[in-house]
């Protein structure tokens, strides 16, 4: 049972978010960009979202104000950058620039490889799991295996991930946020 507080850091030294225990079932969380600019604050009640939060841009804008109930959002307020309110409180997922998910597999029929050397003799087909993460600016970042087969399918795997047009980034609380995706890719062995 945790007591006192949490701290987490950012690969880059600057600290991620802290949680502090005001008691038993109530906690106050603060989470920092990596460039130490404010992300979010707010209060946990069991580990969910309670009262008001407040959420911010990597340049220390106001871009959101949500209240929570029993860990769910029950209002939300988006701003635009003068600090208005603005109609769309949706958030959305990542989208692939060109074509979304139809573009997406387009893109990795084309990109999808077999590697020329190697042969198998009892199987044609062989599925790879990657694990990939679309950052704020829509790059693809953090790409890894997670379901490997032989190491010139997985650089084959990584190589088609990695070379990914731009995506539209996900947003949540009206700011471009980080998301992880995953993807299994099928190589086909010509014959």
């Amino acid at each position: 049972k945790q007591i006192g507080y949490r701290l987490r850091w950012h690969e880059n030294g600057m600290i991620a978010d802290s949680i502090t225990n005001l008691n038993d079932s109530v906690k106050v969380q603060y989470s920092w960009f990596d460039n130490g600019v404010m992300a979010s604050g707010g209060y946990l009640l069991n580990d969910k979202g309670y009262q008001k939060w407040k959420y911010y841009n990597p340049f220390g804008a106001l871009t959101a104000v949500v209240q929570y109930e029993k860990g769910k959002a029950v209002s939300k307020e988006y701003y635009n950058t003068d600090g208005t309110v603005l109609a769309d409180t949706s958030d959305t997922e990542a989208v692939f620039t060109k074509g979304g998910s139809a573009g997406w597999r387009k893109y990795l029929e084309r990109a999808v490889a077999w590697p020329g050397r190697l042969r198998l003799v009892n199987t044609d087909r062989v599925t790879v799991g990657v694990e990939f993460t679309i950052n704020e600016q829509g790059r693809v970042t953090d790409v890894k295996i997670n379901t490997p087969f032989h190491p010139d399918i997985d650089r084959a795997a990584i190589q088609a991930i990695e070379n990914s047009p731009k995506w539209v980034p996900a947003r949540q609380f009206n700011r471009n946020v980080k998301q992880k995706l995953r993807q299994p890719l099928i190589f086909a062995q010509p014959e």
